[in-house]
C-alpha cells in the first residue's frame, strides 16, 4: 500500500466509531469479503447501527447482497429467533 493510500486509511479509521473499527481492519487486510461488503454499508449509512436495512440505493454494485435483509435461510425465523441475531450482530460491534 502507498503511503498515500495508507494515511487515508489512518484518517478514515480514525474517524469512525470505535466498534466499527475491527470489521474495517479485517475488511482493509483483505481477510474477509463478508467484513468488506458490512463495513461499505456501515459506511454508506453513517455508521448508524439499527438502519441496517435502510439501503436506498439499488444502483450499488453491492445492493443484491446486502447483508442486513432477510435471506431464504432466514425469512422463517421466530420473531424470538431474529431478536436474538439482531442482539449478536449488536454485541459483535461494540467495544
Amino acid at each position: 500500500m502507498s503511503h498515500h493510500a495508507t494515511e487515508t486509511v489512518a484518517l478514515r479509521r480514525q474517524t469512525m466509531p470505535a466498534r466499527f473499527r475491527a470489521t474495517y481492519d479485517a475488511a482493509m487486510s483483505g481477510r474477509s469479503r463478508k467484513k468488506a461488503v458490512h463495513a461499505h454499508c456501515y459506511e454508506c449509512l453513517g455508521w448508524e447501527i439499527g438502519h441496517e436495512t435502510d439501503c436506498t440505493s439499488p444502483a450499488c454494485p453491492l445492493y443484491p447482497y446486502r447483508p442486513f435483509v432477510a435471506s431464504p435461510l432466514t425469512q422463517n425465523l421466530s420473531d424470538e429467533a431474529r431478536a436474538k441475531r439482531a442482539a449478536r450482530a449488536t454485541r459483535s460491534f461494540q467495544t
